[in-house]
């Protein structure tokens, strides 16, 4: 049998080292950033949060996005309206989400809100919500290492990091 094709050693599908390491870099840069909000807003609510009762508006339910963080299988999320009067009797009205859905319309509830930015809150348990941003935190940490590490990997020339 007479082959008429050669092999030239390439794959068919092949993505150059550069390539690799401008997308492990952008990787890196959007877990930071996340990284950095979550960071921000947990000190935040544990240095000004402010406590208050509100009342549920209204209650809505939407898919759980690649943004969220969702626990196991979980399909939905569910967002309710509040409305509640910050610590100079002004009323506010804002959107909290749950992970179960724990309020119905007419409830009342804990709101906690940043003194420097009401609109800003946490309803229900605030430490089970700074909790999940912990965990949320230590995964985005961990994303970052490996993003920057594949990075510093794919930008050193070919072979640098194989010991003769």
């Amino acid at each position: 049998m007479d082959d008429d094709w050669a092999y030239d050693g390439k794959p068919l599908f092949y993505l150059d080292r550069k390539v690799v390491a401008v997308i492990a870099f952008l990787f890196t840069c959007l877990s930071g950033y996340w990284y950095l909000h979550f960071t921000g807003l947990s000190e935040a609510f544990a240095q000004e949060a402010v406590s208050t009762r509100g009342k549920v508006l209204s209650v809505d339910k939407r898919a759980c996005a690649f943004t969220d963080y969702c626990i196991e299988n979980q399909a939905i999320i569910y967002t309710a309206t509040l409305v509640f009067k910050d610590r100079f009797g002004r009323q506010w009205q804002s959107e909290a989400e749950f992970r179960p859905l724990a309020y119905e319309a007419g409830q009342k509830l804990d709101v906690h809100y940043l003194a420097s930015d009401p609109s800003t809150v946490i309803a229900g348990d605030l430490e089970f919500e700074t909790g999940i941003w912990t965990i949320f935190r230590i995964k985005l940490a961990i994303v970052t290492l490996i993003c920057a590490f594949l990075t510093i990997g794919y930008c050193l020339p070919k072979g640098t990091l194989i010991k003769d």
